[in-house]
């Protein structure tokens, strides 16, 4: 997942616009966890705090095991980075894909790090196809296999980053058929998998090698400060990345605690439980409101209106980003994202749209 903040505002420049704080803004504009790491990876971190002078294991060998038993996955057929972008765009290099098709909307990171030149594929090869509002903006799985092209790639984040809609793995997996098919590399970025039940497909890769799955622990385990993204794929392509050395490892810290929040099944637990619970609240909330949203199967919503810059400001005014969709392809304006937090923020986001609503007369 690339996708972060809103646009150029984030926590810090929105503390430094309003003289506060850092921890007294509430960021709706990134989907992440607010249980934030768990305890087991706190103490984890502590204990390797005096082992900050070693070098991190730059295959990651120890780490790559434990993602190989989580996913059910090959361990030679997985490679880690430090950061999510860069990754990316070393895959992106490797294939050279002679298109690409992006499913929008989506993370707009997509759109940037496709046509950037490195990678080999100009905007003038890049296919975008749009989801639907009438339908839910739910994935465009047909038009999305008409634009399927050998040598190509197209690129689809499950669960949407931006509408929060999930495909269910039979569904990733026909597609990824259909690409086999034309032989047309499919990537998907499952960052955000944990947050819905659509399911991983890594562990579909070794029986089909056109399957790229990106992935990041940062979101989902609330690691955003440590740098820890993984791909599954070929290992033809695994030669071509490590041989383009494109691809930083992660560091210590984030190693060790990437190790140990894939074992932590309480964390799992705990995470469901919030979600579920604040999944009901928010959407409760907003149907008494009378705010248009979007049906979501992850921990982010797109809400409507009419005055979105208006009640953007609002919110940033009692120090709550949530993100503008304006220039997004496929959506434009009056829609604005939000990422759940914990339940006191959600309730504080609740009450400020509802405060808006009532001094407009919506």
């Amino acid at each position: 997942m690339i996708f972060e903040g809103n646009g150029d505002m984030n926590i810090y420049r929105a503390a430094e616009i309003l003289k506060v704080q850092e921890r007294y803004i509430n960021d709706f504009s990134r989907p992440v966890n607010p249980l934030g790491p768990s305890q087991k990876v706190k103490a984890e971190l502590r204990r390797y705090l005096k082992r900050l002078n070693e070098q991190p294991d730059p295959d990651c060998v120890r780490i790559r095991k434990h993602l190989a038993g989580h996913l059910k996955a090959d361990k030679e057929q997985i490679i880690c980075g430090a950061d999510h972008l860069s990754l990316l765009n070393a895959i992106i290099t490797a294939v050279l894909p002679v298109k690409l098709i992006v499913n929008m909307p989506d993370d707009p990171g997509l759109l940037s790090i496709s046509s950037h030149e490195g990678t080999g594929t100009g905007e003038s090869n890049i296919r975008t196809i749009s989801s639907s509002k009438e339908e839910g903006f739910l994935f465009a799985k047909n038009e999305l296999i008409d634009n399927m092209t050998k040598g190509g790639m197209a690129l689809i984040s499950n669960p949407n980053v931006i509408t929060g809609r999930c495909l269910n793995r039979k569904n990733v997996l026909e597609l990824a058929e259909a690409a086999r098919e034309k032989k047309c590399y499919m990537l998907i970025d499952e960052s955000l998998t944990g947050f819905c039940n659509g399911g991983s497909v890594a562990d579909a890769v070794s029986d089909n090698g056109f399957i790229i799955v990106l992935s990041s622990l940062s979101p989902y385990y609330g690691l955003c400060g440590l740098g820890f993204s993984f791909a599954v794929l070929n290992q033809d392509l695994i030669g071509k990345i490590t041989k383009s050395a494109r691809v930083t490892p992660p560091d210590l810290l984030s190693q060790r605690a990437a190790a140990v929040a894939l074992k932590d099944r309480v964390y799992v637990t705990e995470t469901k439980t919030w979600l579920k619970a604040e999944k009901v609240f928010i959407e409760k909330e907003l149907k008494k409101a009378g705010v248009e949203f979007v049906r979501s199967e992850s921990s982010s919503y797109l809400i409507y209106t009419d005055l979105s810059e208006q009640l953007y400001n609002d919110l940033f005014k009692i120090r709550s980003i949530v993100k503008r969709c304006d220039d997004m392809p496929g959506l434009g304006k009056g829609y604005l994202y939000i990422a759940l937090r914990d339940h006191r923020s959600n309730a504080e986001l609740i009450k400020g749209i509802k405060n808006f609503i009532s001094r407009n007369h919506i």
